[in-house]
């Protein structure tokens, strides 16, 4: 993936869970902004045994926003999405460096 592809401006939330209180709560406070891309893997679909495949995409980062985790939730053009992967690095094969990061996301609530 070229560098020029990361055109995607995506706000960054974190998970906390607030275990204090009776029931433990969670919420998702902004961390930064982050440049991406984003592709998508898979589509919806149901089989004949009754299984429903669920959307899937790829958010491509770059080397430096190697800190977002599982669990992290982005928002990418007005949709809220939730990464349900760590961050693996894709090696420039000339360089030997890291050229981006990818992570799997899906729509947050499902």
């Amino acid at each position: 993936m070229s560098t020029r592809l990361f055109t995607r401006t995506a706000d960054l939330y974190r998970r906390t869970v607030d275990t204090a209180a009776p029931r433990p709560t969670t919420s998702f406070e902004f961390v930064r902004q982050v440049k991406g891309g984003i592709r998508q893997r898979t589509t919806g679909s149901a089989f004949d045994a009754g299984l429903t495949l669920s959307e899937e995409w790829s958010f491509y980062l770059k080397p430096e926003d190697d800190d977002v985790v599982h669990g992290d939730q982005l928002d990418v053009d007005g949709e809220r999405y939730e990464v349900v992967s760590k961050p693996m690095p894709a090696w420039n094969a000339r360089s030997g460096l890291i050229h981006h990061y990818e992570v799997r996301i899906r729509k947050a609530g499902r």
